[in-house]
């Protein structure tokens, strides 16, 4: 309980001083004090009267306070709901849009994948063909190499026999026109004057040297090549009677000869030139030799 005002206390406190006896004044009388007690009352029925009136206003005040803050906040309600049903609205309008739209998405993708999968289905037949056509023909390619091998290795010993063979027949002629020649003088003779008609034309040079013969296609001598037209070029200072002259020595060692007679009709050693097979080695245009040296 809230302690009293002072404000409340008052009329209480002066009724009591007036009441307290002095030393020239009388006890007062039961009228008296009835209309002392009367006049304390009104005056503090007047206070609370006052208390009254001024709490009602302060009531009155928070009511009015509190209905304009009623209509505020009806006011924002109603605005709030106004801008929730617009927002919703628009929200499900976006909404059914997107939906749409990843509705017809997945409809493209679904066609997307159905074309894909017919590519694909199509597209396995076909290597499944192919890889049988590449099955057969690596078959087919085997066996036309093993038939290769086969006929490779065949040609190589027919090849052998065929050059023992025209070793054999060469040799015999050799053995055949040295028998001759002994038992024949007259064609002796006769060899002596066709020895003196065929001549032979060469030439000794370094690639420098014979730059006008020779085409290089490199440092290397052995890119080194005779030019289409050497034999305009060539040089006739040096002969030999090719049935007879069977070596020619260079003052240099020898790199290369050209045209390149077969391998098994001469032999290079160092700075000479050995010629084993002279019908063989001189089967070139004109019987013209380009021997190059370092």
């Amino acid at each position: 309980m809230k302690a009293p005002t002072p404000l409340l206390l008052l009329p209480f406190l002066l009724c009591l001083y007036a009441c307290q006896p002095t030393p020239q004044s009388k006890f007062p009388g039961k009228a008296e004090m009835l209309a002392a007690q009367t006049k304390s009352n009104q005056a503090l029925m007047e206070v609370q009267l006052q208390e009254l009136v001024r709490k009602e206003q302060a009531l009155n005040e928070i009511e009015d306070s509190l209905a304009s803050l009623l209509k505020v906040s009806q006011h924002r309600l109603e605005n709030f709901g106004a801008d929730s049903a617009l927002i919703t609205s628009t929200n499900k309008r976006l909404l059914a849009k997107q939906r749409d739209a990843v509705m017809a998405d997945v409809q493209q993708l679904q066609g997307q994948n159905h074309w894909l999968s017919s590519q694909l289905s199509n597209s396995r037949r076909i290597s499944g063909s192919l890889q049988q056509r590449i099955d057969s023909l690596q078959g087919q390619i085997h066996m036309r190499d093993l038939h290769i091998k086969k006929l490779s290795r065949e040609l190589t010993a027919a090849n052998d026999r065929i050059e023992r063979i025209l070793k054999v027949q060469r040799k015999k002629e050799r053995i055949r026109q040295i028998a001759t020649l002994e038992n024949k003088p007259a064609l002796r003779k006769r060899e002596d004057l066709l020895a003196q008609w065929q001549k032979a034309f060469y030439t000794i040079g370094g690639p420098k040297e014979l730059k006008m013969l020779l085409s290089s296609e490199g440092e290397n001598p052995n890119s080194l090549r005779l030019k289409e037209n050497y034999l305009e070029n060539f040089p006739r200072d040096k002969n030999l009677h090719y049935t007879r002259n069977t070596s020619i020595l260079c003052r240099n060692n020898i790199l290369k000869i050209l045209p390149e007679p077969s391998q098994d009709s001469y032999q290079i050693e160092g700075k000479k030139l050995t010629i084993t097979e002279p019908e063989t080695f001189w089967s070139m245009p004109e019987r013209a030799l380009v021997i190059v040296t370092d």
